[in-house]
């Protein structure tokens, strides 16, 4: 029989790196559980970070990383998002509901310690049996997402484009625009942006401060520019987690729509994160009630579509 256990030790043992190491073999990561998403939240949004490995037979196969913070001297409201990680094989089958029942017990409302808890567990009986007999109740519904793999070689990956994003993406190419890789004052321009469409449209996401934040070693930005503007067009920013990579912010103003930037920079940044060595692309989300538009164009990547179980408390 195997012994599982979470150890909230180890992760100070291992430290960032070993962390990162561990995160590289969880074949769907995400940024949430990065060690430098974990470093700068704590500092942008003042809480208590905590880290623990899952085991087996001491082996380590998972990892979570979680907030805390503090109100009244002693209540404790803590938060997990996207997790727990494992990296596969015949134990993570057992750890899930073994790690979530480990949760429960250090997390009940009742002793003033509540865990929202966003489980990396996709919608369906196995998510609603393992959470109902940890004893979590859910307060709301799950996000949707799509995983594309991105490991196959270019041309096949061109084949899996849908058609419509095939041919806007020909269309781009054939024009003016040139793609560059951006830096630190690339990033900024960039998060400015989606700073001010972010409160015009009034919609969740990360935070500007804590995109700024960030280190740019985990990320991966591109702009496009026309040869008469100033300006770059349109940008992306992806960010790396160990193997994976999340599609985080694009923007575009009229030029760059009319001439398909964004069809093209996708393209290129997913042929720059093959290189980095990502294997596998989160779309960033597919709202098709609030963005349905944005949500259209992602799904001419492809992918392969999940909804999360939701939040539990």
């Amino acid at each position: 029989m195997t012994d599982l256990r979470v150890d909230w030790d180890r992760p100070a043992q291992l430290g960032q790196e070993g962390w990162d190491r561990l995160l590289a073999r969880c074949p769907r990561a995400n940024a949430f559980q990065s060690w430098s998403w974990g470093a700068t939240t704590a500092v942008t949004h003042g809480h208590v970070n905590r880290r623990a490995v899952v085991l087996a037979d001491n082996r380590p196969i998972g990892l979570l990383q979680l907030s805390e913070k503090r109100y009244l001297g002693t209540f404790i409201f803590a938060q997990l998002i996207r997790g727990p990680l494992f990296t596969g094989g015949g134990a993570t089958a057992a750890a899930m509901p073994h790690v979530l029942k480990h949760l429960r017990g250090l997390y009940r409302p009742s002793r003033g310690r509540v865990l929202a808890l966003t489980p990396e567990l996709e919608d369906g009986p196995v998510a609603d049996t393992f959470l109902r007999d940890a004893g979590f109740i859910q307060v709301k519904t799950g996000f949707t997402s799509a995983w594309l793999d991105i490991s196959p070689n270019q041309r096949l990956l061109r084949r899996g484009l849908r058609p419509n994003f095939r041919n806007q993406l020909r269309k781009a190419e054939a024009g003016e625009l040139v793609v560059e890789p951006g830096d630190d004052a690339a990033r900024d321009w960039l998060i400015e942006r989606h700073r001010a469409h972010r409160q015009r449209r009034r919609y969740a996401g990360p935070k500007p401060e804590l995109l700024r934040a960030l280190p740019i070693e985990d990320m991966t930005v591109l702009t496009a520019r026309l040869p008469d503007r100033e300006e770059p067009v349109a940008g992306t920013l992806f960010l790396r987690h160990g193997a994976t990579a999340t599609y985080e912010i694009g923007w575009t103003d009229e030029a760059g729509r009319s001439s398909h930037a964004h069809n093209l920079l996708l393209w290129q940044g997913i042929l720059a994160l093959k290189q980095a060595g990502v294997r596998r692309l989160d779309v960033g989300g597919l709202d098709d009630a609030d963005a349905g538009g944005a949500a259209h164009f992602k799904r001419g990547l492809g992918g392969e579509t999940f909804t999360l179980a939701g939040t539990f408390v």
